[in-house]
């Protein structure tokens, strides 16, 4: 356990947000907890777990990927709100020495991982949308028939 980090104090951190009696999420790892009271530390404020573990039918419900790190409770999502939030967790998490080699930038979060024998081992993505391709133009319009 951590001391920062609880099951009262962070529930998501160790809670699938499923909430079915059936739901077989593992705790978060103790690698996890630790490098997260690490990151608590350096960045020298509270983490908010946003998603923590997650069983394999609310991890398809959210979109994660089949080797999320979230399914073995070695990654977790974190509150960042704004981009300023955003940039103080990033400049954190890419302090050496680096806690988390997997990280992933979202609209509202941060995610951070661990390395895992299906993961790549040192990883940076984004969760925003792609742009739409461009719109095909118009068919020209035909001419009027005379009248």
């Amino acid at each position: 356990m951590s001391p920062y980090f609880t099951p009262e104090g962070d529930p998501k951190l160790f809670r699938c947000g499923c909430g079915r009696p059936e739901c077989s999420a593992p705790a978060p790892s103790q690698t996890l907890l630790d490098r997260l009271e690490l990151l608590r530390h350096r960045i020298g404020r509270s983490l908010r777990a946003t998603s923590g573990p997650r069983c394999p039918f609310w991890n398809t419900h959210e979109g994660g990927a089949r080797t999320s790190d979230h399914l073995t409770g070695e990654g977790v999502d974190l509150e960042a709100a704004t981009s300023g939030a955003r940039d103080e967790l990033l400049e954190a998490i890419y302090t050496k020495p680096r806690y988390f080699p997997r990280v992933g930038i979202g609209p509202s979060f941060v995610h951070v991982g661990l390395e895992g024998p299906e993961r790549p081992p040192r990883l940076t993505w984004t969760y925003y949308p792609k742009p739409a391709p461009p719109a095909k133009p118009a068919p020209p319009a035909k001419p009027a028939p005379p009248a």
